[in-house]
């Protein structure tokens, strides 16, 4: 006799919020409620889940208008789907699937629509909109919004979001030409960026977005690239920030992404689809060779502007005991960014302070960086101000551009919050930013490091090193020729040449200590860090170097971090 198994029975979902009294904010939360009823409560579970199905819901309200318009005009239209894949055939409330005592959506999803729908890129003659449909689906194998009754209810929310159903007074931001179901979808992602959120190395929070976006002042059909896109919030900002003020203005060609993710990648080709861009020009994977192509062989693309959070694109190297060479990831990112610029080109980045402080590994390519480069404006965020870095590294806003290298680099730190106040980052803590940075003054919050003046003073502090090294490699090598010639001479004793071995090897390390030395000095250059000198003010004018007392601090505070993390990992393995 088998034993009767009983399943747990799944919660059921909360009724969806309907019209009239849809708005956006509560198709957010009955949507996260709808996911966490069907067993898929983190954003990064859930955005992937949502992504295909806002995609195609903005499909067919699109191609419903494009039909409409193309019929006034006497011009034939084909649509992307045809019938019965259209989301008015089996998603909206009165498809043929909806229709009868129990619907068939669930089962026409997993047997019928997918695969169709994957198969799509596959066709001689699929278009530019079949084949992004068929990349957002790729990697859904089956719905998991279950039960049916959740889906139904996921795809009646959906199905609402038009301006005629959602109030407009309740919108983000009812000026704008994003319609509502880009900005439920926007609501969606940003969940993702939340802390302690699984999902928040793909998502950048929107008011640094912003600034950054802004800094590159964009001009009509500017090209822009992103090479670690996530969601694709930058590249929705850009065209957002070009003149015609909305994405569907901008020619999908001048927008370039990379993602290596592959749940991201088909959230991000959502992404900008919901706001407009319908034929998103994104590339599944990592970032090709940095290395110099052949002669001949096909230039790499450069960008007018590139726009990259870095933060997460390097190993951790908040353990001590991680060498130096685990930081290979970003070097390859940032070669690759700068082979992705051409003269003229400007770039905003995010980098954490592991990545600007000098670390040795990472001191070559910020050398071509500073030299092909102008790296003229950094902003530092508090440490743990953006969810997406570790809570005790700060996080730097890095902009540049290509065409001379880096003389001054103008410095302004944003506002540390109150002693234990949470708070999200707004366009309200950059406006005091935007209103220093014509004039880049020096002030409380905001300095300027001259890039020449630290080289000489740093080259001018090493040279007593290097004059000791040269002197010992010296003194090594007139041994060495001595010990040479003496093997030469037939009738020199051995005992007579031995006892130069060991004043050349002592001369030889003398050299590369002195050498070592002298390289740590002048590596401290590639220090990019902020380090304000104005919080370390000297009792009396000329008392102490303030910037050097600042570095100082700043660095000591760094290894007390790498000291604490390589500790409480020692202690976790040995169960303390």
């Amino acid at each position: 006799m088998t034993r009767e198994t009983k399943t747990k029975p799944k919660p059921k979902a909360k009724k969806a919020a309907t019209a009239p009294n849809l708005t956006v904010a509560g198709a957010i939360k009955s949507l996260a409620d709808l996911m966490k009823a069907s067993e898929i409560p983190r954003p990064l579970q859930y955005a992937p889940e949502l992504a295909w199905i806002f995609a195609l819901r903005f499909l067919d309200e699109c191609e419903t208008r494009e039909a409409t318009e193309a019929e006034a005009q006497g011009m034939p239209f084909t649509p992307t789907l045809a019938a019965p894949f259209r989301w008015q055939d089996w998603a909206a409330p009165d498809a043929p699937t909806r229709s009868g005592k129990k619907s068939r959506v669930a089962k026409f999803v997993q047997q019928s629509l997918l695969p169709v729908l994957k198969a799509l890129k596959n066709k001689p003659n699929a278009t530019p909109r079949q084949r992004v449909v068929s990349e957002i689906v790729s990697g859904v194998e089956h719905s998991r919004i279950e039960p049916e009754a959740n889906l139904l209810e996921v795809l009646d929310t959906v199905h609402e979001l038009g301006r005629e159903t959602v109030d407009e007074s309740q919108l983000f931001s009812a000026a704008t030409a994003e319609s509502p179901l880009a900005q439920v979808f926007d609501g969606l992602l940003l969940k993702m960026g939340g802390k302690l959120q699984d999902g928040a190395q793909f998502f950048t929070p929107p008011a640094v977005v912003h600034t950054m976006v802004r800094m590159l002042a964009l001009k009509a059909g500017n090209s822009v690239y992103d090479p670690a896109c996530g969601t694709g919030g930058f590249l929705v900002a850009a065209a957002a920030a070009m003149p015609g003020g909305h994405s569907a203005a901008v020619p999908a060609h001048v927008l370039r992404g990379r993602e290596n993710d592959a749940a991201m990648y088909s959230v991000a080709l959502a992404n900008l689809l919901i706001h407009g861009i319908t034929e998103p020009r994104l590339l599944r994977g990592g970032i090709p060779s940095t290395a110099a192509p052949e002669p001949g062989a096909h230039a790499p693309d450069t960008f007018d502007g590139v726009l990259a959070n870095l933060s997460h694109a390097a190993p951790d190297e908040k353990d001590a005991l991680v060498p130096d060479d685990s930081r290979a990831g970003v070097e390859q990112m940032l070669r690759h960014v700068l082979q992705s610029l051409h003269a003229g080109s400007r770039c905003a980045l995010i980098l954490d302070d592991l990545v600007l402080r000098d670390t040795q590994a990472l001191v070559p390519v910020k050398h071509q960086l500073l030299e092909e480069c102008d790296v003229h404006c950094i902003v530092t965020l508090p440490a743990g101000m953006l969810p997406s870095a570790d809570p005790t590294v700060r996080t730097n806003l890095v902009f540049l551009e290509k065409g001379r290298p880096t003389e001054r680099t103008w410095y302004y730190a944003l506002p540390e919050p109150a002693a234990g106040k949470k708070i999200a980052l707004a366009a309200s803590h950059f406006e005091e930013f935007f209103r220093l940075l014509p004039e880049r003054p020096e002030g409380e919050r905001s300095w300027t490091s001259d890039l020449t003046a630290r080289c000489q003073a740093a080259f001018a502090q090493a040279r007593p090193d290097r004059e000791t090294a040269n002197a010992a490699n010296a003194r090594a090598a007139a041994l060495e020729d001595a010990m040479a010639t003496a093997r030469e001479t037939d009738d020199t004793p051995p005992d007579e040449i031995h006892p130069l071995e060991e004043p050349r090897k002592a001369a030889l390390h003398e050299a590369r200590e002195a050498e070592a030395r002298a390289v740590a000095i002048e590596n401290t250059v590639y220090d990019l860090r902020a380090v304000n000198p104005h919080r370390y003010a000297a009792d009396s004018p000329g008392q102490v170097d303030n910037a050097r007392v600042a570095q100082l601090l700043v660095t000591l505070e760094d290894q007390g971090r790498e000291v604490d993390g390589a500790l409480a990992r020692l202690r976790a393995l040995l169960g303390q």
